[in-house]
């Protein structure tokens, strides 16, 4: 296959529009957001996909330390829905869902600082052999279970960050300084 000289050229200069436009993620190891998610312990519920869960908040979250500063409390519900029925009735597409039900506590004071709900959907063909479509139900319920630990993620960072830039207002209207640091004090905002 031969690449064209005109492909490599719109592939660098692409390149050349990140590095330059500043982009920086909210939980990149040097910013403020990621020391929150450093002092993170988990508590799961019970179940396969609880379990998943916790794997799935493992790979995503450093580990807490022995001296944790907040505790993320999870369970994880999953639903089956048919979106495609064959002419005998008899599903052969599967939606399924996994929702995570979450709060997010300060271990220093017990105040819970959010909650909410982390949804996840994988959808699957349902094979004709009862053991493919099986396993066809387990791949998506790690699916699933995957995309709701994404979205937990997400929502922690965006609460920390508002949390964050709102404690840098109160203090500028006040006139302190900002919090010196993420492992210093929680974020007071009331959200």
């Amino acid at each position: 296959m031969r690449i064209r000289p005109l492909t490599v050229l719109i592939a660098l200069f692409a390149l050349t529009a990140l590095t330059g436009c500043g982009f920086k993620p909210l939980y990149a190891e040097s910013s403020p957001t990621a020391a929150y998610l450093d002092g993170i312990r988990v508590e799961l519920g019970q179940g396969r996909a609880a379990y998943l869960m916790g794997l799935a908040l493992e790979e995503r979250l450093p580990d807490p330390g022995p001296q944790p500063r907040y505790e993320l409390k999870t369970e994880v519900l999953t639903s089956r829905f048919s979106t495609a029925l064959t002419i005998d009735d008899v599903a052969a597409r599967i939606r399924m869902t996994a929702t995570t039900t979450y709060a997010l506590y300060d271990l220093r004071t017990g105040l819970k600082l959010t909650d909410g709900l982390a949804n996840g959907d994988s959808t699957f063909d349902v094979p004709p052999d009862p053991y493919a479509a099986t396993r066809a139900d387990q791949d998506a319920t790690e699916r699933a279970v995957e995309l709701s630990a994404d979205t937990l993620i997400s929502k922690l960072v965006r609460y920390f960050s508002e949390a964050e830039r709102l404690e840098a207002e109160r203090s500028a209207r006040l006139g302190a300084p900002a919090a010196a640091g993420a492992g210093d004090s929680a974020p007071s905002s009331g959200l």
